[in-house]
């Protein structure tokens, strides 16, 4: 870990993503995070998240339904907290609460990475030759074979096909 970590860039992936519908997004957000924290040269990913009638539908992992309780304030990283609304077996629904990270945090609230409608699909092979499937940053279409990144919350993996998406888990 310790020498694929300084050189392994970050990106998102949603594992069995379910919906998050988010109410009340009055305006759009343009979300810009580091490839790595602790090299800013490397550069930023950059999403934009428009609303649709003051409505986000993004995609979060099922596990993460788990973690969050109605009436709470969730985090989603880089972008906006959120009040939960509702939690249902195979998706969630929540209301804009504020843009403050530090808000967030005096909160303790949870940190839920996530994917909107531009991600592309995954898959990623466990050690075990399982397969987990799910959705990553389109960003991920500029990798290369054998580019080793990590999946935030997830595990540092090594890029294997691009088109489609596949990739080997190498540890978390």
């Amino acid at each position: 870990r310790k020498f694929i970590e300084p050189k392994a860039n970050r990106y998102f992936y949603v594992e069995d993503p379910v919906e998050l519908l988010v109410t009340g997004v009055n305006e759009t957000s343009t979300v810009k995070l580091p490839l790595h924290p602790d090299h800013i040269e490397r550069g930023f990913r950059e999403h934009v998240v428009k609303p649709d009638d003051s409505k986000v539908v993004l995609l979060i992992p099922k596990k993460d339904l788990g973690n969050i309780q109605t009436g709470g304030v969730v985090r989603l990283m880089g972008l906006f907290n959120v009040k939960i609304i509702r939690i249902d077996e195979n998706r969630a629904a929540a209301q804009y609460y504020s843009r403050s990270l530090q808000e967030a945090r005096a909160l303790e609230a949870p940190f839920l990475h996530w994917v909107d409608s531009s991600s592309v699909e995954a898959s990623v092979v466990m050690p075990d030759a399982s397969v987990s499937r799910g959705k990553a940053e389109p960003d991920c279409l500029q990798l290369r074979v054998d580019d080793v990144i990590q999946f935030e919350r997830f595990g540092f993996v090594r890029v294997d096909s691009v088109s489609p998406f596949i990739a080997y888990f190498a540890h978390q």
